[in-house]
C-alpha cells in the first residue's frame, strides 16, 4: 500500500529541494573533528577483515577449512560490520509552533524530513523525537534512504498542540547518539538552558532556533487582541512606532541571548526563519556546526 503523507507541507518544491540535498553527498559529511560519519568495526558483517584461531562458542560456518586442510589448525574468520553513525532529531511541536505562513512546525518537520534525507543517504542511523508538553515520542529507528516516505509520513501525523516543557522534555533523554538536533523557538524556554547544557555533555548536539518572519518583524499598526496559543490568555495591545521598537528590541535581546547561551557552552547555534530555504538552512546548519565541508 502507497504511504501517504501531506503533500501541503511536503510539496512538489520541498520535494525539488530534497532532490538538491542529494548534491551534497558528494561532499564531505563529516570532518577532522568528527570523523566519517560511517564507520565499520569488527563483527559478523560481510567485508572479511582477518583471521584468529578457533575458541569453543565461535560458529562452525566461521571456520577456514582451507586453513585447516594446509595446518590442521582451526582458524576462523573475522568480518568487519558496519556502525551506524546515530541521529536522533527533536522537534518542538507545542501550540506556539502554529504560528507564522507557512507555520513553524510545518517548516521543522521539513528541516527534520531533509535532515534524515541527507544523512541516511551517507549510511547513518536516524531517529525523530516530537517533543510536546513534557513527553518525547519517538518514531523508529531508520537506517535507509528507501524509508523516507515513511518518515514524511510519521512527521505528517504529528500535529502541534499542548504548551512547551522543553525543561522536562529534554530531563527525559536517555539514550546517546553522536549527533542530536533540536529544532524549536525556544519562546517560554529559558528554564531549560542547564538541561540542554546537560544533554550537549553526553551528546553532540545542534540548536536549531526558528521562529516566523511575523514574530521578528511585527508588520502590525494600531489596536491588536493577541492570543497566547498555548494557554489561550488573550491581551490587548495599542501597536505604535514606541511599542514595536520596544518589541523589536526584545526579540533581539531573545536571540542574542541563546546565542550566547550556546556560544558560552560551545554548542553549536543556528538561527532561521520559517520561510527560508530548508536546504540552504540545513547547509550553512551543517557547515557551521562543523558537520559538512565548505569545499
Amino acid at each position: 500500500m502507497e504511504i501517504k503523507y501531506d503533500s501541503q507541507i511536503f510539496d512538489a518544491y520541498f520535494m525539488q529541494e530534497l532532490m538538491q540535498l542529494r548534491l551534497l553527498i558528494k561532499k564531505n559529511l563529516g570532518t577532522a573533528d568528527h570523523g566519517n560519519i560511517s564507520s565499520k568495526f569488527r563483527g559478523t558483517g560481510n567485508d572479511f577483515d582477518d583471521h584468529s584461531p578457533y575458541n569453543p562458542g565461535d560458529d562452525f560456518k566461521d571456520i577456514d577449512w582451507n586453513i585447516y586442510a594446509r595446518t590442521e589448525q582451526l582458524f576462523v574468520k573475522k568480518y568487519l560490520q558496519a556502525k551506524y553513525f546515530s541521529l536522533t532529531i527533536f522537534i518542538d511541536l507545542s501550540a506556539s509552533m502554529l504560528c507564522g505562513k507557512p507555520s513553524k512546525s510545518s517548516a521543522a518537520k521539513r528541516l527534520a524530513a531533509g535532515l534524515a534525507y541527507l544523512f541516511l543517504h551517507n549510511g547513518c542511523s536516524i531517529q525523530i523525537g516530537i517533543v510536546q508538553n513534557n513527553h518525547i515520542l519517538y518514531s523508529k529507528q531508520y537506517r535507509h534512504y528507501k524509508y523516507i516516505k515513511d518518515i514524511l509520513n510519521f512527521l505528517s501525523r504529528q500535529k502541534p498542540q499542548g504548551q512547551q516543557n522543553l525543561k522536562t522534555a529534554i530531563k527525559k533523554i536517555t539514550k546517546k547518539s553522536q549527533l542530536c538536533i533540536l529544532c524549536s523557538d525556544f519562546l517560554h524556554a529559558k528554564d531549560s538552558f542547564a538541561f540542554i547544557q546537560q544533554l550537549a555533555i553526553k551528546n553532540k548536539c545542534l540548536l536549531l532556533h526558528i521562529l516566523s518572519r511575523e514574530e521578528v518583524t511585527t508588520p502590525f499598526n494600531g489596536k491588536l487582541v493577541l492570543e497566547d496559543i498555548e494557554n489561550r490568555e488573550k491581551i490587548t495591545i495599542n501597536i505604535d512606532n514606541d511599542v514595536r521598537k520596544k518589541y523589536l528590541k526584545e526579540v533581539q535581546d531573545f536571540r542574542q541571548n541563546w546565542q550566547s547561551f550556546a556560544t558560552r557552552n560551545r554548542i553549536p547555534y543556528y538561527f532561521t526563519l520559517n520561510d527560508k530555504s530548508i536546504a540552504r538552512t540545513i547547509v550553512n546548519s551543517l557547515q557551521m556546526a562543523k558537520f559538512l565541508s565548505t569545499d
